[in-house]
């Protein structure tokens, strides 16, 4: 399949527009483009046909997935969300850009956390909340046997 002379230029970027973008916290779609490629580049490096398989694997077309992974388009967000689902580095590289490099638990999270290192470490009396709702709490009461 070859090529057609019609296919899309972009205008070369300005990087001084860009630095100020970055330093500013926005994010663009070459941003998007470039980190999801090179992220998927690296998830599927030494497949044979690695383009058709995420394309079967996301059940898109292989021409827009060889389009993601050479950084001409930034996926839809529905193709966002499916390759995140589907392969580690992409949910990472997302991650990095939105300035989240971990998911933090909540201080819900925390607290449960606490309690059940608690019982574990042999506490006389703890209480566990299993309902994440406070007004419809359940506690279970545990006793070091």
């Amino acid at each position: 399949m070859s090529f057609t002379k019609n296919d899309r230029t972009f205008p070369p970027r300005r990087l001084r527009g860009e630095k100020a973008m970055m330093q500013s916290g926005v994010i663009t779609s070459d941003m998007v483009a470039e980190s999801v490629s090179s992220a998927l580049r690296s998830a599927v490096s030494g497949l044979s046909a690695p383009g058709k398989r995420v394309a079967r694997c996301v059940g898109k077309n292989a021409r827009t997935i060889r389009n993601i992974m050479e950084g001409a388009n930034a996926p839809s967000a529905a193709t966002l969300i499916q390759l995140m689902r589907e392969f580690d580095e992409v949910h990472e590289a997302v991650l990095c850009l939105a300035d989240r490099n971990s998911v933090k638990p909540s201080g819900l999270d925390n607290h449960r956390i606490q309690q059940i290192m608690s019982i574990l470490s042999g506490g006389e009396h703890a209480e566990i909340n299993t309902d994440p709702d406070p007004r419809l709490a359940r506690t279970i009461s545990s006793q070091k046997p």
